[in-house]
């Protein structure tokens, strides 16, 4: 860190408290004008969410339904200093603080449900869902790989703990349909069992002005999840889990000139399938300490056809199929010391194995592009991956203070089999390579906590993403030994604070170092072609604001802010067009704002309405896309009672456009006015 940075961060951390001594925040349930305790688990152990040396953002059962929260993205979209970037109907990468905005290599995996990252493009986290925690910062500490700024930890509702089984259905805008029910309960006086199902379709809102359609980038998705619970005594569990999802959508939503209307002359596909099984057994010793095993398996695969050229011409398109296999185990040991010094040990093991095949097609149209006419070009690979890794976590009170220390010793080893071809009597290759990496990702946190209802913390976490390899790559040349990874420091202070039993007021200032980080620079003999390098610098710094209050009854009102310093590569001085230092960094608000109010008692007639705002983003590294900042309204009414639900919503009652990706010169539209209605029968 510059000593300029330093200067600015030492002024900036007062700030920060002269904000949050008077108040206090996050993302809670209101009843009766007083927030509840909402526990989290975000540090793998079971703690108060205004205990966590770290920023935090919370989505209960009962925010998920305020909000009328119906899919992933809406989460980034709420919490301060979190965007995303979605190319398709599924696959979203996700910015936190303005880190992970560039998509290079292969897809990295930072969604954990149930204990367990599931490699797949879009997990279906809403699906019965009991809470939702986004972590921000480096969890390299805790949760290793690919956790560069921060994580989505999904817990879902468990049989044990006796939730209502219901049946509810959407319809809405683009004739979009949603079917869902939940049904469980005891089988015995030790165990339990539940089962939560999901269809989902709409024909989307593109039109194909080539193919005269409106429902070129449909979606059609079935997901399921079983569970099994048994608990024989009150100090054994076991648990068994069963995810599965299954999608078939159009690929056809990149413009060269925005909005909504398509001129692909192949519309293209987009599917995907998981099957994911979960086994966790968790005991309490004779000691007093608690061991936890979460086993896993993960099936799934993703593939895809996309018209490359965006337009009526019949130029060039390419398909995409990948396929994952992952097995993973994770042991942990947890107790309390006679101290109060809380302590946890752990040991995790994972081995991947991703097939992936590219095939890039040259159609009748290809001379536009000054290719051969009906040129076939190909590659198929095979990554396997070995990850070990041993991590520990120490929580020491010392009166008024707390101190958290963290280290994970983290092993990754990968290994590419790789060959190409093509119809065109050219050399073929086949290569092979071994890389393997050994990171040390330490967390260390000061807590100072004079009452109950204050905690201030300083905080300093290592992150990192993933080696890999340019494996999906048709051209020999651009395929190469592994990228190593990159890494991420992010230094944090915080203040939380509940101010009354009914307003709470979080705030938190971070600067993090990124460095190491995987990018394309043109390649010295080859021009027109680019390699993978760790060729980039880059770091960010801001402060964030999570407010909520409960000041009636029924009343609930929320402000979430984030607001950016700085965001720039410090150093990418061989970037695909250029020198990008000092360029912003891309698909990162300078700044975002939600507010919200919500009415509603256990039964009668329920409001809310909220409105976020964002500031304006660079779609690229190059910086020469800038989109303006926009704002998106939401609102919803309906009537409850004990039994049943019905309620009349809409999204982006403004009809705002905005682009949520960039490929090449072509941008993806997000969602325009949305308004359905919705009916949830419990029994």
């Amino acid at each position: 860190m510059t000593d300029i940075r330093k200067i600015g961060l030492a002024h900036a951390i007062p700030f920060s408290l002269l904000l949050t001594t008077p108040y206090a925040v996050a993302s809670t349930e209101a009843t009766d004008n007083v927030l509840k305790v909402v526990v989290v688990s975000a540090q793998k152990i079971e703690q108060d969410k205004q205990d966590i040396p770290a920023s935090l953002s919370i989505y209960t059962e009962d925010d998920l339904e305020k909000l009328n929260i119906k899919k992933t993205t809406d989460i980034a979209q709420l919490t301060p200093g979190m965007n995303y970037l979605r190319a398709d109907n599924h696959t979203a990468y996700f910015v936190y603080r303005g880190i992970g905005g560039n998509t290079t290599m292969n897809k990295i995996y930072n969604i954990n449900i149930d204990g367990v990252t599931i490699p797949y493009v879009d997990p279906n986290i809403l699906l019965d869902t009991a809470q939702i925690e986004v972590i921000k910062g480096g969890q390299g500490a805790l949760y290793g790989r690919n956790t560069l700024a921060g994580l989505i930890k999904v817990d879902t509702r468990r049989p044990m703990d006796g939730y209502d089984n219901y049946v509810q259905a959407d319809y809405g805008s683009f004739n979009s349909y949603e079917i869902e029910a939940a049904v469980g309960g005891e089988l015995g006086e030790n165990s339990a069992a539940r089962i939560a199902a999901q269809y989902r379709s709409s024909d989307g809102y593109f039109d194909n002005t080539t193919l005269n359609r409106d429902d070129t980038n449909d979606n059609e998705e079935y997901s399921l999840h079983a569970k099994f619970d048994i608990h024989n005594t009150d100090e054994l569990k076991i648990a068994f889990d069963l995810i599965a999802d299954s999608f078939d959508s159009g690929f056809d939503n990149f413009t060269v000139d925005g909005g909504l209307n398509t001129k692909n002359n192949k519309p293209g596909y987009n599917t995907g399938d998981l099957v994911t099984g979960i086994f966790t057994v968790e005991k309490e010793l004779s000691s007093g300490s608690t061991v936890k095993s979460i086993s896993s398996y993960s099936d799934s695969s993703y593939d895809f056809l996309h018209d490359w050229d965006f337009s009526q011409a019949d130029i060039q398109h390419a398909y995409f199929d990948e396929k994952t296999k992952s097995f993973s185990e994770e042991l942990r040991l947890h107790g309390v010391a006679n101290s109060g010094m809380d302590w946890l040990v752990g040991a995790f093991l994972m081995k991947e194995e991703l097939d992936t095949a590219t095939r890039v097609h040259g159609g009748n149209d290809a001379g536009m592009w000054m290719m051969p006419v009906g040129v076939k070009m190909s590659q198929n690979s095979t990554i396997d991956t070995f990850n070990a890794a041993l991590f520990g976590q120490v929580i020491y009170p010392v009166g008024n203070f707390e101190l958290t220390g963290r280290l994970r010793l983290d092993y990754d080893k990968k290994s590419l089999d790789w060959k190409n071809s093509n119809n065109m009597g050219m050399p073929t290759s086949d290569k092979s390579f071994d890389d393997d990496w050994f990171a040390v990702l330490p967390s260390a946190s000061l807590s100072w906590k004079p009452t109950d209802s204050r905690h201030s913390y300083l905080s300093v976490s290592r992150g990192y993403k993933a080696g890999d390899y340019n494996n999906v790559m048709v051209d020999a040349e651009l395929v190469s030994n592994a990228v190593d990874p990159e890494y991420s420091i992010t230094y944090e202070v915080g203040h939380k604070q509940r101010v009354t039993n009914s307003v709470e007021l979080n705030t938190a200032l971070y600067y993090i170092d990124w460095t190491d980080i995987q990018v394309d620079v043109p390649h010295p003999d080859f021009q027109g072609f680019y390699l993978k390098q760790n060729a980039a610098e880059a770091h960010t710094s801001g402060v964030e604001l999570e407010l909520l209050a409960s000041p009636a009854r029924g009343v609930s009102v929320f402000m979430n802010a984030a607001y950016l310093f700085e965001y720039e590569f410090d150093n990418f001085a061989n970037g695909a067009s250029g020198d990008y230092t000092g360029n912003k960094l891309p698909t990162t608000n300078d700044y975002t704002v939600s507010l919200g109010t919500s009415y509603g008692l256990e039964e009668g007639v329920f409001v809310g309405a909220d409105v976020s705002f964002f500031g304006a983003q660079y779609m690229n590294e190059a910086n020469t896309y800038k989109e303006d900042g926009y704002a998106i309204v939401n609102a919803q009414i309906g009537y409850r009672t004990y039994d049943w639900t019905v309620y009349l919503y809409g999204r982006n009652l403004t009809d705002e456009e905005y682009s949520t990706a960039m490929f090449n010169s072509a941008k993806a539209a997000g969602e325009p006015r949305f308004v359905g209605v919705k009916a949830k029968l419990n029994f």
